[in-house]
């Protein structure tokens, strides 16, 4: 292994073309925090400061704290290097087998160790003409089509209600209070053309769901009620849909109708096992009445259905791991979420109540900062089981937040 002071400037070149070709590879496409992190160590060891790589400095320099932060309370750093050191073992393992600079974050520091081999590796002569080497499962497309449409007697939707609800899709992913009313517009356009079109009522019930859980509703309208009127209307219009199913558990769940949010969301599971989102939303379901290994199950299903997973199934993930008790596990996943998303308020409000039950108190009231800056009167009860509603409780109150 060469160390810095024997690099070349072509050494420095070809590390620099190496760190741009993990960069722009698809284990750090979705990750800007992740980028600026080994973009950042990579850049400290080239100007010969690596030895000088800290907690504090990173948290500062990358993920944007204050001054007052203390790495001994707040394991982001300490969290997201893991994460980084994993990400470069699975580009290495793969598309960058046989690159001539391995790059690799070791254990118990901040220094990355950078090696240039100088005798390329003998490539299998079948690989030599390979461009491109894929760990994305083909088993499903990232956007389940089958589930947006389904056959009906009278035909499939208009090609113009179809344009509007994939617009409508498109809006509500960016899960902003204005994206949300955004595509709570498109989805209903796509109704006002096609009043049958379950698929449109089931998204824009998903949708006012997110409203009501943000408080962005007004004072004289009830999104969570328009919610459960659509999902109603998804169902009765095509029962077999699992979307439709899925959505009306989500929108119950809501409601504290636990039991019924239970039957339909395992009605959406034994309608379409393999669709992630019903996965996704019965083990919400059985986290929230205290169930999580059953919770994990189904969650673990879904994140392997999902090839990729949105900031709202880290969100899942991480309430998951909160009902058995995972948290330091669970701060992970609400970690990753906030990486794909950071405008996903739930995984930061989650976040601070987590750190906030692990005694991490300074980092819940960081992260609680963040949420009530978007998110002022937020107080929401999550649990159905009253002890891990209780131990919720215990997290508001360490991150400063509103309890009810």
């Amino acid at each position: 292994m060469t160390k810095p002071m024997d690099w070349s400037e072509s050494d420095r070149k070809a590390i620099v073309g190496q760190l741009d070709r993990i960069l722009s590879s698809e284990f750090f496409k979705q990750s800007e925090r992740r980028r600026r992190f080994l973009a950042y160590i990579v850049g400290e060891a080239l100007a010969g400061r690596a030895e000088r790589l800290k907690g504090y400095t990173i948290a500062l320099d990358v993920f944007d704290r204050p001054a007052s932060f203390d790495p001994l309370v707040n394991p982001i750093v300490r969290m997201e290097a893991g994460r980084l050191r994993d990400k470069l073992r699975d580009y290495y393992q793969s598309i960058g087998r046989f690159d001539t600079i391995v790059v690799e974050l070791p254990r118990g520091g901040y220094e990355p160790r950078i090696e240039i081999r100088r005798e390329p590796l003998n490539r299998p002569e079948r690989e030599r003409s390979d461009t491109h080497f894929s760990t994305v499962s083909p088993r499903l497309k990232e956007l389940n089509l089958s589930n947006t449409s389904h056959k009906r007697p009278d035909g499939p939707p208009s090609p113009e209600a179809r344009d509007a609800l994939l617009r409508g899709l498109s809006a509500f992913w960016r899960y902003t209070r204005q994206s949300c009313f955004e595509a709570q517009e498109h989805f209903s356009r796509a109704i006002t053309l096609d009043k049958k079109y379950a698929a449109a009522h089931a998204w824009l019930a998903r949708a006012l769901v997110f409203e009501h859980s943000m408080g962005w509703e007004s004072s004289h309208v009830s999104a969570l009620g328009l919610a459960y009127e659509h999902s109603n209307r998804a169902v009765t219009l095509d029962g077999q849909s699992p979307m439709a199913q899925a959505v009306l558990g989500w929108t119950l769940l809501h409601t504290k109708d636990g039991v019924d949010a239970l039957t339909a969301a395992r009605r959406a599971c034994s309608l379409e096992p393999n669709f992630p989102d019903g996965r996704l939303f019965l083990a919400l379901a059985l986290a929230a009445h205290g169930d999580g290994e059953a919770a994990m199950r189904n969650m673990e299903t879904a994140m392997l259905l999902q090839p990729h997973p949105s900031s709202f199934y880290y969100y899942a993930l991480g309430l998951c791991h909160f009902a058995l008790a995972e948290y330091e596990s669970a701060i992970e996943a609400f970690l990753q979420g906030i990486e794909i998303n950071p405008s996903f308020m739930p995984n930061h409000y989650t976040l601070a109540i987590t750190y906030g039950v692990s005694g991490l108190s300074t980092a819940a009231r960081e992260e609680a900062a963040i949420v009530k800056a978007d998110w002022p009167n937020v107080s929401k009860n999550f649990f159905l089981s009253e002890p891990l509603e209780s131990i919720s409780g215990t997290g508001k109150k360490n991150a400063g937040l509103i309890v009810a």
